[in-house]
């Protein structure tokens, strides 16, 4: 899945322009890409201290959900399941960060185009935003330069989406 995100990462980044183009666009236009403030305003989305709660909560869910604590208390000593956790963070990490890049190289890519079906837009090829990654991977693999790559792409996605579930079953069965 880390390879797949990868690669899509770079062919969506070249596809909208380079990096400074995606970074041009999202910052101009301040649809995607704000940078942060540092008033105290609670109410605005995008500010340092609301980034930093935001931060701190998400980092801390992702080191005491069941599967995190099964995976710590299956290790043989304590410091082997602090390094299991510590582990987990940067690859955590990585693969939020990688995602959030390609939704703003998509969002450069597209540049704002209404693709989402609607009564103003009957031709629209997606019927939700949910489906925007996956109608712009089959928009440049179906082309016969990445032969096989949207397999690759749905083999990614279900294992992804299966080793979640399996986990959680996993660790359902230790509550239930």
């Amino acid at each position: 899945m880390v390879i797949v995100q990868t690669i899509i990462l770079i062919k969506s980044c070249l596809d909208a322009g380079g990096p400074n183009a995606v970074i041009d666009y999202n910052t101009i236009n301040q649809t995607k890409l704000v940078f942060p403030d540092f008033s105290i305003d609670f109410y605005k989305a995008n500010n340092f201290w609301n980034m930093v709660i935001y931060s701190l909560t998400i980092w801390a869910t992702f080191s005491i959900n069941q599967i995190a604590m099964q995976r710590t208390l299956a290790c043989k000593s304590k410091k082997q399941g602090q390094t299991a956790l510590y582990m987990t963070w940067p690859i955590n990490f990585y693969v939020i960060g990688v995602s959030c890049l390609i939704g703003l190289c998509l969002a450069c890519f597209y540049n704002g185009a209404d693709l989402k079906r609607s009564s103003d837009n009957p031709d629209g090829p997606l019927e939700s935003y949910d489906q925007l990654l996956t109608y712009y991977v089959k928009s440049w693999s179906d082309n016969g330069k990445w032969p096989g790559f949207i397999g690759l792409y749905s083999a990614a996605l279900y294992s992804g989406a299966i080793s979640s579930v399996s986990s959680s079953q996993a660790a359902l069965s230790q509550l239930t």
